[in-house]
C-alpha cells in the first residue's frame, strides 16, 4: 500500500506540474490559467470509468490480475508521457490513463487486502497497512513535484519503475476471488472429543 499510495497521490500532483503554464514573478510560484484547469478537470474524471472497471475486473479477472493490469498500465503511461513532452493534448490522454489506472488499483487493493486477513486479524492488518500506505502519501510530493522540476524524466521514470515493482509484487500475492475467508491463521476444531477426561480417584 505504501507504493500504491505514493503512485496515486503521485499522479494527481504530478498533473498540476505538467499543466502550470506561468510563473509569478513577483512570489516565484506557479500559475494555472483557465485550460490548465481545464485540463486538470478532464484528467480528474478518469476516476469514474477506473471505478466501473475496478468493479469489473475483480471479479472477472480477479483480484491479482486487476491489480496487474492496473499498475502495468500505469507504468505504460508514465513512459508514454515521456515522448509525448511536446502535446499538451499528449499529455493530458497519458495522464487520463495513468490517474484511472491508479485508481483502478486504488479500489481493488483495499478489496484484496481485507479478503487476505482472517476475520480476528482483518480491521488489525487492513488499519496497519493503511498507516503504512500513508508513508507512501507523504513521499509522493518528493517525486511529483521535487523530482520533476529539477528532472522531469528522471521524475516519470521512477514513477514507472514503481508501478512496475507494485505489478511485480501483485503478481506473487494469493488469488482470493471465490476463496473463502478464513476465521484464524491456525483453524481451530470446532469439534469437541466424544472422551470425557477420566477425573484421578473415579472407578
Amino acid at each position: 500500500m505504501c507504493i500504491r499510495d505514493r503512485l496515486y497521490y503521485g499522479v494527481i500532483l504530478l498533473t498540476t506540474e505538467v499543466f502550470q503554464s506561468e510563473d509569478d514573478p513577483v512570489s516565484g510560484c506557479h500559475r494555472m490559467k483557465a485550460d490548465d484547469y481545464q485540463d486538470v478537470f478532464i484528467t480528474s474524471c478518469a476516476e469514474i470509468p477506473s471505478l466501473v472497471a475496478a468493479v469489473l475486473t475483480v471479479d472477472l479477472l480477479g483480484r491479482r490480475k486487476s491489480l496487474l493490469c492496473s499498475f502495468l498500465g500505469m507504468a505504460g503511461f508514465m513512459l508514454l508521457l515521456i515522448l509525448v513532452a511536446d502535446s499538451r493534448t499528449g499529455q493530458a490522454v497519458m495522464l487520463f490513463g495513468g490517474r484511472g489506472c491508479a485508481n483502478c488499483a486504488f479500489t481493488v487493493i483495499y478489496i484484496g487486502t481485507a479478503e487476505m486477513y482472517p476475520t480476528m486479524y482483518r480491521t488489525t492488518g487492513l488499519g496497519a497497512a493503511s498507516a503504512m500506505a500513508r508513508i507512501g502519501g507523504f513521499a509522493a510530493p518528493y517525486v511529483a513535484q521535487v523530482m520533476y522540476d529539477a528532472a522531469p524524466t528522471v521524475a516519470l521514470l521512477v514513477m514507472a519503475a514503481l508501478a512496475v515493482l507494485s505489478g511485480y509484487v501483485s503478481g506473487q500475492l494469493p488469488e482470493m476471488s471465490g476463496a473463502s475467508l478464513k476465521d484464524s491463521f491456525s483453524p481451530r476444531s470446532t469439534t469437541q472429543s466424544s472422551q470425557e477426561p477420566v477425573l484421578e480417584g473415579e472407578v
